[in-house]
């Protein structure tokens, strides 16, 4: 599915409207880590340059969630498709960003952090990523100063 929405982005407002974020908050559930990447990965084309798709996710309460699957305890795969995730989100409007602030996205960001080994490449991804949005969120905190 998540081919079909990358090869043709039109199509995701549609699959979207008629089917709603909500199976997809439901299956980040999961305990197959296939599943759950590949429910995040949907989430990161649907909300790639949608931003009210990012409203929309912040809005149902999917965020703490997708947070929740960034912890050291899941496979980089996952804590690698979080990040992403989280950099699209972080590209959105003021109130995605506050929503994100305020489900203390900085301290999961953080967390994330936490047990990687630098010596693996994917690790090595994820921290760059985290740091990444880590600098985003303080940047765009200093901004509004």
């Amino acid at each position: 599915m998540s081919n079909i929405l990358f090869t043709n982005p039109t199509l995701k407002d549609e699959v979207i409207v008629r089917h709603g974020l909500l199976p997809l908050m439901e299956l980040l559930d999961s305990e197959i880590t296939a599943v759950t990447e590949c429910v995040l990965k949907l989430l990161i084309i649907c909300c790639s340059k949608h931003q009210k798709m990012q409203e929309t996710v912040c809005l149902i309460g999917m965020l703490p969630e997708v947070l929740a699957k960034g912890s050291p305890e899941n496979s980089p795969h996952i804590r690698l498709a979080v990040a992403d995730l989280l950099y699209q989100m972080l590209k959105g409007t003021d109130m995605t960003i506050q929503t994100l602030v305020a489900s203390r996205c900085l301290s999961h960001l953080c967390r994330m952090l936490d047990g990687i080994d630098m010596k693996q490449i994917q690790q090595r991804a994820v921290a760059f990523q985290t740091i990444r949005n880590i600098y985003l969120i303080i940047k765009r905190d200093g901004a509004q100063r």
